[in-house]
C-alpha cells in the first residue's frame, strides 16, 4: 500500500560514476525517491561486476543507512545477455517484467521507470513501451553532473572508497533526477479526438472522454472543456465561475438580459455548423420573440414586458387588463385578428406591433420575413415525426438555414445591444485556446 517501486537497468556508471565520482542514475535515483523497492535488471557484464564486489546493493545499503529508507532488492538476472545493442529483445523482456511488476502491486503504488541507465536500448525500450502501453508508471531521468554525456571508464575500483568519494553524500548535493513526461501512444489519440471534438462543438463528448484519462494527462484542460460545456447549455452563472478560475473570458456581451440572447444565438449557430437541423428550427422560436420585444423597446419605445406577467414556470402570459388601458398598443398587437390578444406573449403579436409602430421598411421587411419562416420551423418541428434536414428546410421556408441564421444575426443589429462583427466567432476563439490547450499539455506534461 502506497509503496514506491523502481524499476531500473543496470549500466555502467553504476552505481558510482568512476570519472566524475557522482552518483550514478540508479543510485541517484534511489537517494531522492527513497523507493521502497528497486528491481535491478542485470546484463551478463553487470552480473560479473556484481559477482565480483557486490556493488550495487552495497552502496544502496549505505545509502539507507544515511538515509534511514529501507530497500527490498530484486536482482533479475539475465546471464549470457552480452547482446546489449538488441532493441527488440529487451522491449519484449521489459514488457513481461513490467506487466509482473505492475500486476503485482497496488493501484496506490507509485512505479518509476530509470530511463538514464543501461545501454541504448534499453533506454529506447523503456521510452517505446511507455509511449505505446498504458502503463501508469512515471519516468525518470538523471541528468549527468557536467550537463553532458558520461565518460565510460571501466577500470575496476574499490567500491568502498567510490562510496567515500562520492560527492552526491555531500550535505548540499543538488537533486538531479527529472520527471519525464512521455504520452502514451493512447493518450495521444485520445487528446485528437478530444480536438475533433471542440472543432465539431461537441464539448459532451471531448469532456466524456477527458474524464476517462488520468488527471496528469487531463489536468490541463478538462475545466476548460467543463467550462465551455456548461456554456453550450446555457448555464452562465456556471460557465462564469470557470471564466473566473481559469482567468478566461470568451463572454463578449456581458449585460445579462442581453447576454443571454447573444449566447442563445451562438450556441443556434453552433447547430447549424453541426447540422443539428431539428434543434436549430426548435430553438428558432424563443429567440425570435425576445428580439422582437427587444426591438419595440429600442425602436418603437415600447417596453412590452409592462403588459405581461411572468409566470412560475417562466411562461410569459398577456396581462389583458392594462392592455385595454393602452388602446393603441391593443390595436397594434390585435392587428388583423379579430379578437384582442390574450394567452402567451409570442413574435405573431409581437410583429404587428412593430408592423403598426415602425417606419423603417428594411426592419419591417426583415421581421416578416423571420416570422414567416419562423411560423413554418415551428410546424414541420411540432407537427411532424420527420427527418429534417437543409432541403426540408429550404423546401418549406424558401431559404437555407444558413439564411435563417444570417437574418437572426440582423434581427440583433435593431436592438441596443452593440455588436461587433468579431463577437460571433466568439465560439471559436474559445475552442482555439482549448485545442491549445490540450497541444500544450502534450509537450509540457502539465
Amino acid at each position: 500500500m502506497n509503496k514506491i517501486i523502481l524499476f531500473s537497468p543496470v549500466g555502467g556508471t553504476d552505481p558510482i560514476s568512476q570519472n566524475n565520482l557522482h552518483d550514478g542514475a540508479l543510485l541517484h535515483i534511489c537517494r531522492w525517491y527513497k523507493p521502497d523497492e528497486v528491481y535491478m535488471y542485470m546484463s551478463d557484464e553487470i552480473l560479473k561486476k556484481r559477482d565480483a564486489d557486490n556493488r550495487y546493493i552495497y552502496c544502496l545499503d549505505r545509502l539507507s543507512e544515511k538515509t534511514g529508507q529501507r530497500m527490498q532488492y530484486h536482482e533479475i538476472e539475465r546471464p549470457g545477455l552480452d547482446k546489449v545493442y538488441d532493441f527488440n529483445f529487451f522491449y519484449n523482456d521489459f514488457k513481461k517484467e513490467l506487466d509482473r511488476i505492475i500486476g503485482g502491486a497496488d493501484e496506490s503504488d507509485t512505479i518509476y521507470l530509470n530511463i538514464s541507465s543501461g545501454t541504448p536500448a534499453m533506454k529506447s525500450g523503456l521510452l517505446v513501451l511507455a509511449t505505446l502501453l498504458n502503463y501508469r508508471c512515471k519516468l525518470i531521468q538523471v541528468v549527468t553532473p557536467v550537463g553532458k554525456m558520461n565518460e565510460h571508464n571501466h577500470d575496476e575500483n574499490d567500491i568502498e572508497m567510490l562510496w567515500e568519494l562520492d560527492e552526491d553524500n555531500d550535505d548540499d548535493a543538488v537533486n538531479r533526477c527529472r520527471v519525464v513526461y512521455c504520452p502514451s501512444l493512447t493518450e495521444i489519440q485520445q487528446k485528437d479526438i478530444i480536438k475533433k471534438h471542440v472543432t465539431n462543438y461537441d464539448y459532451a463528448a471531448a469532456l466524456a472522454l477527458a474524464e476517462n484519462m488520468s488527471e496528469d494527462a487531463a489536468g490541463s484542460f478538462i475545466d476548460l472543456l467543463r467550462m465551455a460545456r456548461e456554456r453550450q447549455l446555457l448555464n452562465l452563472s456556471e460557465y462564469d465561475k470557470y471564466q473566473k478560475r481559469l482567468g478566461v473570458d470568451f463572454s463578449p456581451v456581458k449585460s445579462s438580459n442581453e447576454r443571454n440572447y447573444f449566447e442563445y444565438a451562438l450556441e443556434l449557430s453552433c447547430k447549424l455548423k453541426r447540422r443539428e437541423y431539428a434543434d436549430l428550427v426548435r430553438g428558432i422560436t424563443p429567440i425570435v420573440a425576445g428580439l422582437f420585444e427587444m426591438i419595440l423597446k429600442s425602436r418603437c419605445s415600447i417596453d412590452i414586458s409592462a403588459y405581461y406577467r411572468v409566470e412560475k414556470n417562466g411562461a410569459k402570459k398577456w396581462d389583458t387588463y392594462k392592455i385595454s388601458e393602452n388602446a393603441e398598443l391593443s390595436s397594434a398587437l390585435q392587428g388583423d385578428w379579430d379578437e384582442p390578444v390574450k394567452g402567451n406573449v409570442g413574435s405573431a403579436a409581437l410583429l404587428n406591433a412593430i408592423l403598426s409602430y415602425s417606419n423603417d421598411v428594411s426592419l419591417n421587411e426583415l421581421v416578416q420575413e423571420v416570422r414567416d419562416v419562423e411560423d413554418k420551423v415551428r410546424n414541420i418541428a411540432a407537427h411532424q415525426i420527420v427527418s429534417i434536414n437543409e432541403q426540408m428546410i429550404s423546401s418549406r421556408t424558401g431559404f437555407t438555414p444558413q439564411h435563417i441564421m444570417n437574418d437572426i444575426k440582423r434581427l440583433f443589429n435593431y436592438t441596443s445591444i452593440r455588436l461587433k462583427k468579431e463577437y460571433w466567432d466568439a465560439y471559436e476563439s474559445m475552442n482555439s485556446f482549448i485545442i491549445d490547450a490540450i497541444s500544450r499539455s502534450a509537450v509540457e506534461g502539465m
